[in-house]
């Protein structure tokens, strides 16, 4: 006795096609489908094609929507496409995330760049700075809130070794000049730093080292 895998009709004079519909049935799913596969299939390509990170993501936010619509059928064992619904789901959820970290490296290696041509370390933060901004709202744009956030990091603590070495570096300077009282403020803003950030136990060593030059530097006035 046939039986339509759609509406659940069934008799022994029903027929159905090679997706065990009826006919009614077979041209809704026909109607239904037809279009958001060709959706879904430009999408795809428009995906990987797109010149910007909003079409493509746009794109692979409509082969997600087409898909999960047209998983609906695969689940009753309807086939409407090949790869099926749910092996396209699977590939895509992991490719728009992989096109956001991408777009999150370009716009961190730029910001890298421009930080490496700067003079001082005023401008060597600023750069990073707004490219860890930019890189930020990159990232919101994943649907994965566990996404990899390592550029993101990376840009973080390159911000922190900046501002570090300009502060030590400032101190030094002001030693060698005999302003002791300039090089103290500074060492201290670097301790401040390493504080604030969270490295202190990370960084021990070096706030030893901070520590005896301050020492050092009261003892001389």
């Amino acid at each position: 006795m046939a039986k339509c895998r759609s509406c659940g009709k069934k008799g022994f004079l029903m027929s159905v096609d090679e997706n065990g519909l009826c006919r009614i049935c077979s041209q809704k799913v026909y109607h239904d489908a037809k279009p958001r596969v060709r959706i879904l299939t430009e999408s795809m390509k428009l995906a990987e094609e797109g010149k910007t990170l909003k079409t493509r993501l746009s794109r692979c936010d409509l082969v997600l929507e087409n898909a999960k619509h047209l998983l609906t059928y695969e689940k009753k064992g309807i086939g409407t496409i090949s790869p099926s619904p749910s092996e396209i789901i699977g590939e895509f959820i992991q490719y728009r995330d992989q096109i956001v970290l991408e777009e999150a490296k370009i716009f961190a290696d730029k910001a890298i760049s421009k930080s490496e041509a700067a003079s001082t370390p005023k401008t060597k933060t600023s750069a990073l700075s707004q490219g860890l901004v930019k890189v930020r709202e990159i990232l919101d744009e994943s649907q994965d809130s566990d996404i990899d956030t390592e550029i993101e990091e990376n840009l973080r603590r390159m911000i922190f070794t900046v501002k570090l070495d300009g502060f030590t570096e400032a101190a030094r300077k002001a030693k060698f000049k005999g302003n002791n009282k300039k090089a103290i403020d500074q060492y201290q803003e670097a301790l401040f730093l390493i504080q604030e950030e969270g490295f202190a136990d990370e960084m021990s060593s070096s706030v030893k080292d901070i520590d005896k030059e301050i020492d050092g530097l009261r003892s001389d006035n």
